[in-house]
C-alpha cells in the first residue's frame, strides 16, 4: 500500500529524478542530498522501475528519468490537484476486496474526509443489488469519502452529480462524450462504462463513500460483470480507440467531485 502522506524513501528519489528530467543524476549526488547509502539509491531506483517508471541508467553518469508511470499511484494523482480537502489524502492498492470496504472502516475518523481509496483491482467488488462486480487490472476503481454538511434528504441527488463530474471529466481528458443513464451509470454508445454506487452512514459524524468504477479502460468488457446477463451491454473507454489517461481521468474526475461536494453545499447554505 502506499499513500499520498508517507514521504517514503522511494518517493524522495523519484521527486529528484523528476525535478532533473533532462540530466542525468549520479548514484553519488542521490545519496549525498538524500543522506542514504547507494545501495538504498539502487534498491529505491528498481521498485520506481517495477512501478512502471521508465529510468536509464549509464555508467559513470547516474540515472536518467525518460517516462512517467500509467499507474494510479497517490503522488501521481495528487501532483497537479488543486482542491481544498478532496484528493489530500489518498490510499492506494495494488489489490484489495473492495475499495468501498476500506473506506466504509475508515470513514468515522474526521481526517479522512475527503480521502480517495483507490487499487489496481478489486476481488470482491460489487455493484447494485448486490451484484458481484469483477474488477480487473485496466479499470479505475475507487472510492471517496465525505462527511456531507446538508441535510440527509437531499442525499439522493448526490450520486448523479458525481457522475456528471466523471461525465465531464472523460470528455475534457479524452475527447469521449458519453451518456449518463439514471440513477447511477455512464454509457458510450449505449453500453455501460461506468457505475457510482454510495453508501451513506449516520452516526456521530455523517460519512457518505462513493464507489466509481470507472470501467474499464483497457480490460475486457465481458470480465466486468459477473452476471452472464449483463455481458453485452458492458464496454471499455478503451474500445473507442482513444488514448486513455487514467491519471489524467482520475485526477480531473476528483476535481469534479470537490467541485460537485462544494457547489452543492453553497448552493443550499447549509455549511
Amino acid at each position: 500500500m502506499y499513500t499520498s502522506f508517507d514521504n517514503v524513501g522511494l518517493l524522495k528519489v523519484l521527486r529528484l529524478l523528476k525535478s532533473h528530467k533532462s540530466e542525468f543524476l549520479s548514484g553519488q549526488d542521490l545519496s549525498d542530498v538524500l543522506k542514504i547509502s547507494r545501495v538504498a539509491i539502487w534498491k529505491h531506483v528498481k521498485k520506481i522501475r517495477s512501478e512502471g517508471y521508465t529510468i536509464k541508467s549509464k555508467q559513470n553518469l547516474g540515472y536518467k528519468l525518460l517516462d512517467n508511470t500509467e499507474r494510479l499511484l497517490p503522488w501521481e494523482i495528487t501532483e497537479n490537484l488543486n482542491t481544498k480537502f478532496i484528493g489530500k489524502r489518498i490510499y492506494y492498492f495494488d489489490s484489495i476486496d473492495s475499495t468501498q470496504n476500506f473506506a466504509i472502516k475508515i470513514a468515522p475518523n474526521k481526517n479522512e474526509n475527503g480521502t480517495v481509496v483507490i487499487s489496481k483491482k478489486q476481488t470482491l467488488g460489487r455493484g447494485r443489488l448486490k451484484r458481484k462486480w469483477k474488477s480487473p487490472v485496466g479499470g479505475i476503481w475507487l472510492s471517496v469519502i465525505v462527511h456531507p454538511k446538508f441535510r440527509t434528504s437531499q442525499i439522493t441527488l448526490v450520486p448523479i452529480a458525481i457522475s456528471l463530474a466523471l461525465h465531464k471529466a472523460i470528455e475534457k481528458v479524452l475527447g469521449i462524450k458519453t451518456a449518463l443513464k439514471w440513477p447511477n451509470d455512464l454509457t458510450l454508445k449505449k453500453k455501460k462504462v461506468a457505475g457510482i454506487l454510495y453508501f451513506f452512514k449516520i452516526g456521530k459524524a455523517r460519512s457518505l463513500t462513493f464507489l466509481n468504477a470507472s470501467s474499464n479502460v483497457t480490460a475486457t468488457a465481458t470480465s466486468v460483470d459477473c452476471e452472464p446477463a449483463a455481458a453485452g451491454r458492458w464496454t471499455d473507454i478503451g474500445s473507442s480507440d482513444q488514448t486513455v489517461y487514467g491519471i489524467a481521468v482520475t485526477n480531473s474526475a476528483t476535481a469534479g467531485v470537490a467541485r460537485v461536494v462544494v457547489n452543492y453545499i453553497q448552493a443550499r447554505d447549509l455549511s
